[in-house]
């Protein structure tokens, strides 16, 4: 049997309470995480706003000069729900283009889901993240909002290639795909 020192003892118990006053903490899990999302975001010095009494943080991003997008955070239950709108039609777009370009890219993704939102008429990028995956490993959340970035300026990208190219959404992103593998 192994004895421990003194002073491995009191570490022993510190994280015990440390991990007994996180896990009292879990009842207020939404603000906690809430607060973690911000407090990420300034630190990047992303300037965000927040709307209450929902509290959904919304940004805007340049994807690259010619490309905006938006970004929305915000608590369903027991997730987060991270909402990208990547592409919003043109004038003369056929929304039946970005259902299929959504339709191939879900089929390439393990996160999130690509999808068309007639009423706004926009493509958009949504990923669900659970509230106590960031809550008990916060190390994890700058990984997932940088995921979910690159893949809504994947998104992005795709749709601005389609729209200026007029190719079939397939060989947008078979060329998307290529290039980026080379």
């Amino acid at each position: 049997m192994k004895y421990n020192t003194p002073k491995e003892l009191w570490n022993l118990y510190k994280e015990l309470q440390e991990f007994n006053k996180k896990k009292q903490d879990q009842e207020k899990i939404g603000e906690v995480v809430f607060d973690l999302l911000c407090a990420h975001l300034k630190e990047k010095e992303i300037r965000y706003t927040v709307s209450y009494p929902d509290d959904m943080i919304r940004w805007i991003v340049g994807f690259d000069d010619h490309r905006n997008g938006e970004l929305y955070y915000h608590q369903h239950g027991q997730d987060y729900m991270l909402n990208a709108m990547c592409y919003r039609l043109k004038e003369n777009d056929n929304p039946l283009d970005y259902v299929r370009l959504s339709n191939v890219f879900n089929s390439l993704l393990f996160r999130g889901k690509v999808y068309y939102d007639g009423n706004r008429k926009e493509l958009r990028f949504l990923q669900v993240v659970s509230m106590h995956e960031l809550y008990w490993m916060p190390e994890m959340l700058p990984d997932r909002l940088f995921q979910h970035y690159n893949t809504a300026d994947d998104v992005s990208l795709c749709a601005n290639m389609m729209y200026s190219t007029g190719k079939d959404p397939f060989d947008v992103v078979a060329d998307f795909m290529s290039q980026r593998s080379e």
